[in-house]
């Protein structure tokens, strides 16, 4: 509830200081204000000193200052705005932005001296093929700088990249994971959905132990500090550790798990508790063990184009099962491999000089584009209908599968009944099965992942103040790209949020403390201002607009049209407002 309370104060806050910035201005300019509103439409209370009506309004989405005069060309009263200066109302006008700047700018210094959690700049995975993984980078590596940024968190790192332009390579200059320092040169590509400029890294994850759970009933404590899994620490090997994990609980087998409680370190083991589902699986994966590229260097007797069958005995899922094994066996063991031109699949034997982590840094392994081959989940439907690790899936019923989704989409529309699956397995022998689906289990760990933060600390006031203004420029920056990115459509309007999205993202910064949820209201202060520094209709920028034109011309513009501007302004403002709270709500359903 303190939360919730937080985030509407400060959302509120925002929109008060703005309010206010122009209610000094006109004060100070001799312009009689008369209404000071938070909220637009019908007034639901509030209280008027003065010639001021001060009052809340209907609609949460946003504010005004009703000034003397603002809605009409009468010069006569002397505390009427248009009886002003043109620079006198261009700072009226301008009033409300520079709160907002000023805010932040005397805030974020302070907060800095106060120290600001904020996510690690680490790199906590490397998606396989991604730029970062062509460039070297590995998990667990450190981010400094980007071109001339320095980075203070991951959110620095991660909106950098964003904003940076297609095909054009960033300077990233990092401490790797063994120490050195590094520099490399790496173009971004679009991400999956959102369109956005990425690199392929994802921040670095910090586990926790959920209460009431598995993992307490197991014997941990919602205090203990998680290390790592089965004896890889994620401090040392994040990848290894993060691979391990997911394999484990793919499994549904019990956890090892390292921990710190009151300064000694232990092992214990979670019992994951199964929990039946209503949607129905057929107990199979797509297998990602096609190879798609190997680094230099790589070490392995691995081709481009191999598939991985087994490392071991063991059935590939993806690189993280190799992964798992490698780190089990202190090195690379023996893979089960089908090569192009083989009749059959061909045995490669072990390298124990190789480790679980050259491995992932060097190795490729993804979804075969061409072919579908399955993992199966031991005692599931699909095993126990006799489909085999390694099968590749042909058709379901008459129809030819041309992706997993095809898989998925059959299996709801069949509704529970026996679905026919032609499969080729490795023998090269072609077999039908028949497949009745069943209720889905998870296998419940009460592990929780947040991301990893530190605090950000200045110990000296000018320090503070340095970094706190190097921060906030780098806020304005940020800012004003996203715009440009936004008009020029290089970032899709999809990804607009309304006050929905704010209001969340609020919540959750106000969930991890006040100082973080302070931090975040000094971005949302930076994002009023230099939104309503834009010439919209409506908005701070469009009067500034046509303050400036009647500075050249001498004269002001008429106030027909004014008026049929800042109507036209309105009802954009308002469709705005209605679009992206659609995609709010959407976000908000599955």
């Amino acid at each position: 509830m303190f939360a919730v309370l937080l985030t509407i104060f400060g959302i509120g806050f925002l929109l008060f200081i703005h309010e206010l910035g122009h209610f000094l201005a006109a004060r100070a300019a001799g312009v009689r204000v008369e209404v000071f509103a938070l909220g637009m439409g019908p007034r639901l209370f509030g209280f008027r000193r003065g010639d001021t009506d001060y009052r809340i309004s209907a609609l949460p989405i946003g504010g005004y200052v009703q000034m003397a005069g603002e809605n009409t060309a009468d010069r006569s009263a002397p505390d009427g705005l248009h009886a002003k200066s043109v620079p006198a109302r261009f700072f009226i006008f301008s009033g409300g932005i520079l709160m907002n700047f000023l805010f932040a700018l005397i805030m974020v210094p302070l907060l800095f001296r106060i120290g600001v959690p904020m996510q690690v700049p680490v790199a906590g995975s490397v998606t396989p093929g991604s730029p970062a993984w062509h460039a070297g980078i590995e998990p667990g590596s450190r981010f400094a700088q980007v071109e001339t940024e320095r980075m203070h968190s991951f959110a620095d790192f991660a909106a950098t990249v964003a904003l940076s332009d297609i095909q054009e390579p960033l300077r990233i200059q990092y401490q790797s994971p063994a120490g050195l320092d590094s520099e490399v040169q790496v173009a971004a590509r679009p991400a999956e959905g959102t369109g956005l400029p990425e690199l392929g890294v994802g921040p670095m994850p910090k586990f926790e132990i959920s209460p009431d759970s598995a993992a307490t009933r197991s014997g941990l404590l919602p205090s203990d500090r998680i290390l790592g899994f089965a004896g890889v620490r994620m401090e040392q090997n994040p990848g290894g550790a993060q691979a391990v994990l997911s394999e484990i609980m793919l499994a549904g087998a019990p956890l090892p798990i390292d921990i710190e409680r009151d300064g000694q370190l232990q092992q214990l083991k979670i019992t994951p508790e199964l929990e039946t589902l209503e949607q129905l699986q057929l107990g199979v994966f797509e297998a990602h063990g096609k190879v798609l590229a190997l680094r230099p260097g790589h070490g392995t007797a691995l081709q481009e184009g191999d598939f991985v069958l087994r490392v071991g005995e063991r059935p590939v899922r993806a690189v993280q099962t190799i992964q798992r094994a490698a780190l089990e066996a202190g090195g690379l063991p023996a893979l089960t491999v089908l090569r192009p031109g083989e009749s059959g699949p061909i045995e490669l034997p072990a390298q124990p000089t190789l480790s679980a982590e050259q491995f992932a840094a060097h190795v490729y392994l993804g979804r075969d584009p061409e072919q579908i081959r399955l993992v199966v989940r031991p005692e599931g439907a699909a095993a126990q209908a006799g489909v085999r690790d390694g099968d590749q899936l042909l058709r379901v019923g008459t129809e030819e599968v041309l992706s997993f989704e095809n898989l998925r989409n059959a299996l709801t529309a069949a509704e529970g009944a026996p679905l026919a699956l032609q499969l080729l397995g490795s023998d090269g022998q072609v077999r039908d099965h028949q497949v009745t689906a069943q209720a889905a289990q998870v296998h419940r760990y009460g592990i929780a992942a947040d991301m990893l933060r530190e605090t950000v600390r200045e110990t000296h006031l000018m320090a503070a103040i340095g970094t706190g203004l190097a921060q906030a420029r780098t806020m304005v920056r940020q800012v004003f790209l996203s715009f440009k990115r936004i008009v020029t459509g290089a970032i899709p309007a999809t990804n607009l949020g309304g006050i929905i999205t704010i209001s969340r993202t609020g919540h959750h910064f106000a969930t991890t403390g006040v100082i973080p949820f302070l931090f975040f209201l000094c971005m949302i202060s930076v994002h009023l201002g230099v939104l309503n520094l834009l010439p919209i209709p409506a908005l701070d920028g469009g009067h500034l607009f046509f303050l400036l034109i009647e500075a050249i011309r001498g004269r002001p513009v008429s106030q027909n049209v004014l008026l049929w501007f800042n109507f036209s302004g309105f009802v954009l403002l308002m469709g705005l407002v209605i679009f992206v709270t659609i995609l709010d709500i959407g976000r908000l359903v599955p």
